[in-house]
C-alpha cells in the first residue's frame, strides 16, 4: 500500500511539472505571435535574430530540447543511428568544425538503438549494459574519431526533467544556433539538412522527435488543432524550404491538424 502511494505521489508530482511547463509554453511571446501572424514575422521580432546565425555550430548535442550546450548542431543522439553515407557526410562535416560532442542520460535515440541491438543480437560494447551506456561509449568514440572533446550530461545537467519542446526546428543553414535566441520556447533541433543527410534519415528524426512530444514523455493530448506541435523550417533557400516543407508534412500527415508546419528562408 505504501508503494503505491509513493508510486502515485511521484506520478502527481510529474504531472504538475508538466502542466506547468505546459503553461509556460502557451505563455510564450513567441508562440502567441506565431498564432496570430506567420513564423518570419514572429522570429524576426526575437532580439538578437540576426546575431543568432553569426556563428558555425561546433557544438554537436542531441536533437533533444533539454540539452543546451554551446552553439547547437542537434541530431538525434549526437548521431548514433547514423549509418552508410549518412554517417560519412556527418563525420567529414564535423570533424575540425566540432569542438564538443554530448551524450546525455535518458536519451531516446540511444533506448531505440539498445532496443534494436537487443533484439537483433548485435554484441553490446565490453562494459555497456543499458541504452545511457551505450549512447555515451559511442559518442566517445565519435569524439575521439573527430578530434573533438566529449561530455556525457547527467539528468541534472539537463534544462528540465520532462520534454517541454513546442516543436522541432528543422535547420537547412547549419547556421543557426536557435537555442541561444532570446525568447524563442524550447524545442527540438534537427540540423542534419543542412549537412545533406538523406530524406529517410530527416524523416526519420523529425517521426521519432515528434513521437516523444505527442506521447506521455511529451504534452501529448495536450497538443491540439488550437495548440499544434510545430515544425519549423529554416531553409537556406526557396527550394529547400519547399522540399523540408514536404517532407515533414508527408511524415506527419497521420496527425492532421495538431501538426503546423511553418516555414521560411534565411539569408546568410
Amino acid at each position: 500500500m505504501e508503494n503505491m502511494e509513493i508510486k502515485e505521489q511521484v506520478l502527481n508530482t510529474h504531472l504538475a511539472a508538466v502542466e506547468k511547463l505546459w503553461q509556460e509554453n502557451q505563455d510564450n511571446g513567441f508562440v502567441r505571435k506565431l498564432r496570430e501572424s506567420n513564423l518570419e514575422e514572429a522570429i524576426k521580432a526575437l532580439p538578437g535574430f540576426k546575431e543568432a546565425f553569426k556563428n558555425f555550430l561546433d557544438t554537436v548535442d542531441c536533437s533533444d530540447g533539454r540539452v543546451l550546450l554551446g552553439d547547437k548542431f542537434g541530431i538525434a543522439g549526437s548521431g548514433i543511428l547514423l549509418s552508410g553515407e549518412d554517417r560519412r557526410k556527418y563525420i567529414e562535416y564535423i570533424r575540425g568544425l566540432a569542438k564538443v560532442l554530448t551524450s546525455h542520460d535518458d536519451c531516446g535515440a540511444a533506448k531505440a538503438l539498445f532496443a534494436e541491438m537487443a533484439a537483433t543480437g548485435q554484441p553490446m560494447p565490453d562494459g555497456v549494459t543499458t541504452a545511457d551506456e551505450l549512447g555515451k561509449y559511442i559518442i566517445a568514440q565519435i569524439a575521439k574519431e573527430v578530434e573533438a572533446k566529449h561530455i556525457h550530461l547527467s539528468r541534472k545537467e539537463m534544462a528540465e526533467e520532462s520534454h517541454d519542446e513546442f516543436g522541432i526546428v528543422v535547420d537547412g543553414t547549419v547556421r543557426f544556433s536557435s537555442t541561444r535566441l532570446n525568447g524563442f520556447p524550447p524545442h527540438f533541433v534537427c540540423s542534419g539538412a543542412g549537412i545533406g543527410l538523406s530524406d529517410g534519415y530527416i524523416q526519420k528524426e523529425i517521426a521519432m522527435l515528434s513521437g516523444i512530444a505527442f506521447g506521455g514523455h511529451g504534452f501529448g493530448d495536450r497538443l491540439t488543432p488550437e495548440s499544434p506541435f510545430h515544425i519549423v523550417i529554416v531553409a537556406k533557400d526557396e527550394a529547400q524550404k519547399e522540399h523540408l516543407s514536404a517532407l515533414a508534412s508527408d511524415v506527419l500527415k497521420d496527425y492532421g491538424s495538431r501538426v503546423k508546419v511553418d516555414a521560411m528562408t534565411v539569408e546568410l
